[in-house]
């Protein structure tokens, strides 16, 4: 019996919009730039190595870097002291104009300091 090999080719489009992965470590309290263009969010893994303090994971969709005391963020996600998790979005969370995240012990318009959050962030481009 003959092996037959197809090759199957990627669309030009869909291998320059492919998945891919932020990883940051030691996020903290000052906003990182990840995406400059639209997209979503698939899947958010955290590791809150902060003893005894929620952190908050927060997410600016906006192209320039957002002031944590003045911006608002768009997503807030409170992460648990001392745990590491996955969150998945079935159907992905959409930004339109760029993705910026930090992460806080203060909830809201605060910036307390935070230290020791590793954050990856899986996200598709448009």
């Amino acid at each position: 019996m003959a092996v037959t090999r197809i090759v199957v080719a990627v669309p030009t489009d869909l291998a320059a919009n492919a998945n891919k992965e932020h990883r940051m470590t030691g996020l903290t309290n000052v906003p990182e730039a990840l995406e400059s263009a639209s997209g979503e969010i698939n899947y958010i893994i955290f590791d809150n190595t902060t003893p005894g303090a929620i952190t908050y994971l927060k997410l600016w969709d906006q192209v320039a870097t957002p002031d944590h005391d003045v911006d608002a963020s768009d997503h807030q996600i409170a992460i648990p002291a001392g745990t590491k998790r996955t969150i998945h979005y079935t159907d992905g969370i959409a930004f339109a104009n760029g993705l910026h995240a930090a992460t806080s012990t203060g909830k809201g318009l605060t910036e307390a300091s935070v230290t020791g959050c590793n954050v990856t962030i899986g996200v598709t481009l448009d």
